[in-house]
């Protein structure tokens, strides 16, 4: 839904979820990815734009290099993929 993902990025949404990458439990980087994932998916630049304004793609890619679990790889290149 397009006004979640906007809801998300004005109530400050954003920087929270980039933080979560760098949580000690891989359940966490899932669900804080995956968010990312949604909300970068369309058309919308604004989105893709705050993401990378919160570094998200070198969160992103610091988290690539440590992931160990193939589930995790692909939600990491499928949010690398959208921006």
């Amino acid at each position: 839904n397009d006004k979640v993902k906007t809801d998300v990025r004005k109530l400050k949404g954003i920087p929270v979820l980039v933080g979560l990458l760098d949580h000690p439990k891989k359940e966490v980087h899932l669900g804080a990815c995956g968010a990312l994932k949604n909300i970068s998916f369309g058309r919308d630049q604004d989105n893709k734009i705050a993401i990378k304004n919160c570094d998200g793609v070198p969160a992103l890619v610091r988290l690539l290099r440590k992931a160990r679990d193939m589930d995790l790889t692909e939600v990491i290149t499928g949010t690398l993929w959208n921006l």
